[in-house]
């Protein structure tokens, strides 16, 4: 794995967008499931957001700094490694930040935009 640049950006602040989705992300995560959504739904949600906000910000990188004629498609090494990292420490800011201080569970009462339902197989206690 050497030579594989993490977070390896032209711009600084490119790198503070994928430093600032570690928190972002989980927050996200909340606010479109519910409390008794499934936990894996929520963290296959978590990993593919990471995903997409990882290419994105590589490919905002590219078109700002580089340009697109100097695209390189073995830079998605980049790219995976980035999202994996991505996802596991905003797992880890969801469990030793946003979990504890509450923030989770206003997200998750909250009813702006939920997209994924309930785990109908959780039975709420009458």
């Amino acid at each position: 794995m050497e030579g594989i640049p993490v977070f390896d950006f032209a711009n600084p602040w490119v790198a503070l967008i994928q430093l600032a989705l570690f928190y972002v992300l989980p927050r996200i995560v909340g606010l479109v499931t519910d409390r008794l959504t499934k936990a894996s739904v929520k963290i296959v949600l978590l990993g593919v957001l990471a995903v997409v906000t990882s290419t994105l910000t590589w490919l905002l990188d590219v078109a700002v700094a580089q340009g697109w004629a100097t695209l390189d498609w073995t830079a998605l090494i980049n790219v995976i490694v980035n999202a994996a990292i991505t996802f596991a420490l905003a797992n880890s800011v969801y469990r030793g930040v946003i979990k504890p201080t509450g923030q989770a569970e206003k997200d998750a009462d909250s009813n702006v935009i939920q997209l994924f339902g309930r785990d109908l197989s959780a039975k709420k206690a009458a």
